[in-house]
C-alpha cells in the first residue's frame, strides 16, 4: 500500500474521519504495512490536513474502516488511550508473525522465520533466516538465534543465550507418528540459563537445564544437565573443562582461576561446581 511505517492496531494518538465511522493517522519512517488485523478494512491512502498543529499539512494518513462507536466533528481527536501504536522492532518483509506474538523493542527478525501466537520474545534479539518460534515459548532480552533453529513449546531461553546455526532442541522424548504427543501436556520443559552458548549442530534432548554461562560444542548431544560454566562436548556431552562468561576457557590452579582475557575470578567446589568470585 505504500504506507510508511510498519504498525500495529493498539490504542494510541488518532483522529476520527468527519463523514464515517472511519479512522485516520499520520505515519512517519519507512517500511510496510503487514497483514491487514481482523475487523479491519483498508479503504484508501491520501494525504489531508488535519488542522492540528500536531498533524502537519501534507503527511501521509491511513484511512481505516472501523466501526469504533465514536461520535465528533470534523479532526475531533478521540481522546483517552486512542488507536495505534507505531512497532519498534525490525521484521523482514518475507517473514511471517502470528497475531498475538509480543516481541521486544529493538529485536530484528530476519527471512523466512516464523513467530507463533503467543511466543514472546524480549528486547533487542536477533532472529536469523529461517527460524521457527512455537507458541508460548519465552525467550529472554539480547538472545541471538542463528539460520535454521526451531524453539518448540516448553523451551525457555533467559537472557544472553545464543544458539549456534542448526541446533536443535526436542520437546517430547518418546515421540511417535501412530501415537501423537503433540499438546502442551506432552511437551517437556528445556531450560537455557543467561548466558549460556549452544554450538552449530548441537541437538539438546527435552528436560534438561543448560546453566549459566555454560558452553555446548558443536555437535554435541546434550542429555543431561549442564552446570553453571562447564565446557561440554561428544555424544553424550561430558565435561570436559569450564569456561569465563566471555567465553575463553578457564585453568584452575588449587580450585581457582583468572581469565587471562577479561581477569574475572572463579572457585571451583568438587568436580562439577563453579563459580564466579569478582
Amino acid at each position: 500500500l505504500g504506507i510508511t511505517t510498519i504498525f500495529e492496531v493498539l490504542l494510541a494518538n488518532c483522529y476520527q474521519y468527519p463523514f464515517h465511522d472511519t479512522v485516520i493517522a499520520r505515519f512517519t519512517g519507512t517500511g510496510t504495512v503487514p497483514a491487514v488485523e481482523s475487523g479491519i478494512d483498508f479503504v484508501g491512502l491520501g494525504t489531508r490536513n488535519m488542522g492540528t498543529g500536531s498533524q502537519p499539512s501534507g503527511q501521509p494518513i491511513l484511512f481505516l474502516n472501523w466501526n469504533l462507536g465514536l461520535s465528533g466533528g470534523s479532526n475531533t481527536m478521540i481522546r483517552g488511550r486512542g488507536l495505534m501504536k507505531e512497532i519498534d522492532y525490525f521484521v523482514h518483509e518475507s517473514a511471517y508473525i502470528d497475531k498475538g506474538a509480543v516481541i521486544g523493542k529493538g529485536t530484528k527478525i530476519w527471512h523466512f522465520s516464523h513467530v507463533m501466537a503467543g511466543a514472546q520474545i524480549g528486547e533487542n534479539c536477533t532472529l536469523g533466516q529461517n527460524v521457527f518460534v512455537a507458541s508460548n515459548v519465552r525467550i529472554g532480552n539480547n538472545v541471538k538465534i542463528q539460520n535454521n533453529v526451531s524453539v518448540y513449546e516448553g523451551v525457555i531461553l533467559e537472557d544472553y543465550v545464543f544458539c549456534g546455526p542448526s541446533m536443535v532442541f526436542t520437546n517430547v522424548k518418546t515421540p511417535r507418528s501412530a501415537y501423537p504427543r503433540n499438546t502442551s501436556e506432552n511437551y517437556i520443559k528445556t531450560l537455557v540459563k543467561k548466558g549460556a552458548s549452544i554450538g552449530a549442530n548441537a541437538t539438546v534432548v527435552c528436560g534438561v537445564t543448560i546453566g549459566e554461562w555454560a558452553f555446548v560444542a558443536a555437535g554435541a548431544v546434550v542429555t543431561r544437565d549442564v552446570p553453571p560454566y562447564a565446557l561440554v562436548k561428544g555424544v553424550p556431552a561430558r565435561i570436559t573443562g569450564w569456561v569465563c562468561e566471555c567465553g575463553l576457557p578457564l585453568k584452575f590452579k588449587e580450585d581457582t582461576a583468572t581469565c587471562t582475557a577479561c581477569g574475572k575470578q572463579y572457585a571451583k567446589q568438587g568436580e562439577k561446581t563453579v563459580y564466579r568470585t569478582s
